[in-house]
C-alpha cells in the first residue's frame, strides 16, 4: 500500500438513535472516527424515480486499523469535502488486514 497516496481525509459517521430530556427518540448522525484515505472514482450516472438525480460512484482506500473493523454499510456513512457518501459495502482487500476498501455513493438528498 502507498502510504503517501493518502492524502484525503475522511469522517465516518454513525448512526445512533439519540433521546432527548422529553425521552423522544430520534435518528442522529454522530462523528465516529476520521482518517486519511485514497479517493478514486469508480463511476457515475443517475437514477430516476420521481425524479432525476445524478450519482456519483467512490472508492475510499484506507489503512486498517480496530475502529474500521466495526464499520458496517447499514449504520455508518463517510463525509468527505462537505459530501456525504453511503456506503454500499466493504472489500476487505483479499483478506490481507493491511487495507479497506468502502464502495460508497453519492448520498440523495430527501428534501
Amino acid at each position: 500500500m502507498n502510504i503517501a497516496a493518502l492524502r484525503t481525509r475522511i469522517t465516518f459517521q454513525k448512526n445512533e438513535t439519540i433521546v432527548d430530556e422529553y425521552r423522544n427518540r430520534k435518528s442522529e448522525w454522530v462523528p465516529y472516527f476520521e482518517c486519511s484515505a485514497t479517493a478514486s472514482k469508480t463511476g457515475g450516472g443517475e437514477t430516476t424515480n420521481e425524479m432525476t438525480t445524478a450519482t456519483e460512484v467512490i472508492d475510499f482506500t484506507t489503512r486498517y486499523c480496530s475502529e474500521l473493523k466495526e464499520v458496517e454499510p447499514d449504520r455508518f456513512r463517510i463525509l468527505c469535502k462537505g459530501k456525504k457518501y453511503n456506503i454500499l459495502y466493504i472489500d476487505p482487500m483479499a483478506f490481507k488486514g493491511n487495507s479497506l476498501k468502502f464502495h460508497c455513493e453519492t448520498e440523495r438528498r430527501h428534501e
